[in-house]
């Protein structure tokens, strides 16, 4: 993690903990730079707790990482959580993973934030499946129910979920996913608006709706590995846990037709724009490889996509 692909300054104190207890380490990084989490950290399976003015990551473990007044003097700074094998966390998306962690009981009520709009429903849904509004309300979703722009979408060991947004897209995540549904704005007059959705851990889908085709990336789905922009499309993936690969693949639309996507990180990008296209990565400091063609029969039984 001393390479020149991170730059590290003043901000933030990080403290780590193994299994047995005790932190050991600790780490001064910057305003936006990279904090480095330990090599075999689980970031992206880790609970993110807000405690107070700090942070603690729990990792399942049992491993702990602590950062300091990171709800406080430093609230407002940007950078990423990083791992030695390539998994990037952005400090606004660990955030927004810690909404609801401070003592929010979970509620039977499916509403949102008051005066929220919704931004679309729940289509399809087996097994246990939560949201965390951006107020940190806890919600069992149920078949029907409203989500929100700023929801924090997790799914347990048994369950899938489908949602169809208000644009007409849709987004599928399967069992023991996560992500955070960033931004939905869409004006159905002009057919136009910007969508963005990252998702943290888990085999994922979507279909894109009228967003995409208003303008070049007006819809993006981040994963810890790199960014997908879509243009009108049928894509499915998975966002891997830490030192396995995620893949992204291109599928036939309903209609027939094949879109088109660009996934891009710091390092490189690659389009895809032809059926099973394919690629694989497992860090955001590796540019995305070409494409392989993949049969779409063999992406679907691999991703197991819901």
């Amino acid at each position: 993690m001393r390479d020149s692909a991170f730059r590290e300054a003043e901000g933030f104190v990080l403290r780590s903990e193994g299994p047995e207890g005790a932190f050991s380490s600790v780490l001064v990084t910057a305003e936006g730079g990279f904090l480095a989490a330990p090599s075999e950290f689980d970031l992206l399976r880790s609970d993110f707790v807000r405690q107070g003015p700090d942070l603690v990551l729990d990792a399942p473990d049992g491993s702990r990482l602590l950062v300091q007044d990171f709800f406080g003097a430093s609230a407002g700074a940007s950078g990423s959580f990083v791992t030695g094998s390539g998994a990037r966390i952005d400090f606004d998306l660990a955030r927004k993973l810690a909404q609801g962690s401070d003592g929010m009981q979970l509620a039977q009520a499916s509403g949102g934030d008051v005066g929220a709009n919704p931004i679309g429903s729940v289509e399809v849904l087996e097994g246990q499946v939560f949201a965390t509004r951006s107020s940190g309300l806890k919600v069992a979703l149920k078949v029907g129910d409203p989500i929100f722009q700023g929801d924090v979408i997790e799914s347990a060991a048994d369950g899938n979920v489908g949602f169809i947004f208000d644009d007409n897209s849709t987004m599928s995540l399967a069992e023991s996913g996560r992500m955070v549904l960033d931004e939905f704005v869409y004006d159905p007059a002009q057919q136009s608006g910007s969508s963005s959705t990252s998702v943290v851990q888990g085999v994922f889908s979507f279909v894109s709706g009228q967003i995409a085709k208003s303008g070049a990336e007006a819809m993006v789905v981040s994963t810890p590995v790199a960014t997908i922009g879509i243009r009108g499309t049928t894509v499915a993936g998975r966002a891997a846990q830490v030192g396995e690969n995620n893949s992204i693949s291109l599928l036939r639309d309903a209609d027939g037709g094949v879109g088109e996507i660009t996934v891009s990180n710091g390092a490189g990008s690659q389009i895809l724009s032809a059926v099973g296209q394919t690629v694989s990565l497992s860090s955001f400091t590796q540019a995305p490889p070409p494409p392989v063609v993949l049969p779409e029969s063999a992406i679907q039984q691999h991703l197991a996509v819901p």
